[in-house]
């Protein structure tokens, strides 16, 4: 196990170099989304005025993988041994379990450039690229996933585990897809999950899969400077998607989804912290279909469009938004100390949070669209 001093160092590291590389790289992305058209422009269901270029995900991409990648060549190159060795012989030690997740981290990174690149493709097609071939994208890479070993072992029976695990990929995958509804939402949900995820990475001693949350929210981090309110470049379906897959990978390869056990009250602490993004996907879909539409067609039926309706400006909107997260989600990390009354306490704590939610959106939803005047 590394020791703090050290793991305090490298995530500094890390998150700095994730940083600089996403906030680097931005600029150059906007010139290049202008001049292929891959921008998006106001319309009636978007909140913003002026047309934004689409390749901030990108960016997070760019600083997420090239920092990892900058890492791994250089824990393999001759000059890293003599020069960590004698002062931090826990990292050579523990760099040995890179070894033993060898397939699962290729899987990991291709499954990435996949999403991402069905993603790119919907940026720059718009409502010509098809709905179907990007869900289809997204299922093979969920069952390449598991296939390689990212998924869940704590379900009776292997067939339940292969099945949750793709309907968790593919669901947390479009989730964020859906939230990327309004400026900074989707990678300010982003940190907010990914720092709970770390707490709980930490309190497990998971420490690769610490420092691989740190790189992700370094990289996010240095696209939400550009992003919030009002952005300069959106996320684009590549950055919304690649970040919704990387979190729900990430909770997948956490030692409390995997290790045998006989209980599922595990699966909470990724529903916990996941809890916003599936709470407005799920009434989402409910609000479109019980109005007769496609649960793939944008609209103003989201959370921050409804607290919009009730007078919030979008930066506060966003901050209400995320401490929603972070109050549904604070106290996942402890469920593996607790018993089950705790978490039972928890799992009703953030259903009455739920509830608080859906109030204020059926309030948001009453003041955009007030009763009609009886006729004379």
């Amino acid at each position: 196990m590394l020791h703090m001093t050290h793991q305090l160092i490298l995530s500094t590291g890390l998150f700095t170099l994730a940083f600089s590389i996403s906030a680097l790289t931005i600029p150059l992305l906007k010139r290049v989304a202008w001049s292929l058209n891959i921008v998006d422009h106001p319309g009636e269901r978007k909140i913003h005025t002026v047309a934004t270029p689409l390749l901030g995900g990108i960016a997070v991409l760019l600083g997420f993988y090239g920092t990892i990648l900058l890492a791994l060549v250089f824990v393999q190159s001759d000059a890293f041994y003599p020069l960590f060795y004698q002062r931090v012989p826990d990292l050579i030690a523990d760099l040995a379990y890179l070894d033993t997740i060898k397939v699962k981290l290729l899987a990991f990174a291709l499954g990435g450039l996949l999403i991402a690149s069905v993603g790119l493709l919907d940026d720059k097609y718009g409502p010509n690229f098809s709905f179907h071939i990007k869900l289809l994208v997204q299922l093979a890479v969920a069952l390449g996933l598991v296939c390689a070993g990212i998924r869940t072992t704590i379900f009776p029976g292997e067939l339940l585990d292969y099945l949750i695990s793709t309907l968790w990929l593919v669901g947390i995958t479009n989730s964020f897809n859906l939230l990327d509804n309004m400026d900074g939402l989707t990678s300010g949900v982003a940190i907010t999950s990914g720092i709970l995820f770390l707490f709980v990475a930490l309190i497990q001693g998971q420490w690769f899969i610490a420092l691989t949350l740190v790189t992700f929210l370094g990289a996010i981090s240095a696209f939400l400077c550009f992003n919030f309110p009002p952005a300069s470049i959106f996320l684009g379906d590549a950055g919304s998607l690649f970040i919704g897959y990387t979190l729900a990978a990430l909770s997948l390869l956490e030692s409390f989804i995997t290790q045998p056990t006989h209980s599922v009250a595990p699966v909470v602490i990724p529903l916990l912290i996941m809890g916003l993004p599936i709470f407005d996907t799920f009434s989402v879909i409910v609000i479109r279909l019980k109005q007769g539409r496609p649960i793939y067609k944008g609209d103003k039926s989201h959370l921050s469009h409804r607290l919009i309706s009730l007078g919030l400006a979008p930066r506060r909107t966003l901050l209400v938004i995320c401490l929603i997260a972070l109050a549904m989600g604070l106290e996942a990390p402890l469920i593996p100390r607790m018993g089950i009354t705790g978490i039972v306490l928890l799992v009703a704590h953030a259903a009455i949070i739920s509830l608080i939610v859906t109030i204020l959106m059926i309030l948001g939803e009453r003041r955009r669209t007030p009763p009609s005047s009886p006729k004379p």
